[in-house]
């Protein structure tokens, strides 16, 4: 009987944070009691159809996917992974604003304001 190799694929992350990111989260949540982590997931709205939502979680729900970067805990509500593989969060600061930013590979468009998007 033949032996079957199996071929795994390299998979995406599902989320990740860059530098910029973490060191922003860390200053946000660094006086922040009973919270675990933030959490990120998507919902219906915006310009494009979807828009990302991002909160404080003072618990981990069993819908929750846990992503863990250094200290740093990212929660992903399940019904938004397939629309957050692959995505990563970046902190971006200009002298006209300063925002959380979604680089998302699996968005197809987003509208000008970079809020939303659809995949």
């Amino acid at each position: 009987m033949a032996s079957r190799i199996s071929r795994l694929r390299p998979t995406k992350a599902l989320f990740s944070l860059s530098e910029n990111a973490k060191e922003r989260l860390k200053t946000l949540l660094n006086n922040k009691k009973n919270i675990k982590g933030i959490r990120v997931g998507v919902r219906e709205g915006g310009c494009s159809g979807m828009k990302y939502t991002m909160e404080y979680a003072q618990e981990i729900k069993p819908t929750d996917s846990v992503v863990t970067e250094g200290d740093l805990t990212v929660l992903v509500d399940r019904k938004a992974e397939l629309f957050v593989v692959g995505t990563e969060l970046d902190w971006k600061q200009s002298p006209e604003k300063s925002e959380f930013v979604f680089q998302n590979p699996n968005a197809k468009s987003t509208c000008g304001c970079g809020d939303s998007f659809s995949v």
